[in-house]
């Protein structure tokens, strides 16, 4: 059981690493429309996902259970 949670914290825990690539996501987001941050965040999340899904990509595609 700690095993599976630990590997699902992992993979969470790198995501979130994805997103702070991005100078924008990583400071503190100022703006007072939440529409607007949660913009950001979106767009963030899809640039992390266009560039672990790019197969240009340096390092080779996971497999198991949290592989898409």
């Amino acid at each position: 059981m700690n095993r599976h949670i630990s590997k699902e914290r992992v993979v969470i825990e790198h995501a979130i690493a994805g997103l702070k690539r991005l100078r924008i996501l990583k400071e503190r987001i100022r703006l007072k429309f939440y529409d607007v941050r949660d913009r950001m965040v979106s767009i963030g999340c899809a640039l992390h996902n266009l560039r672990v899904k790019s197969p240009f990509r340096k390092y080779a595609p996971r497999t198991g259970m949290w592989a898409s």
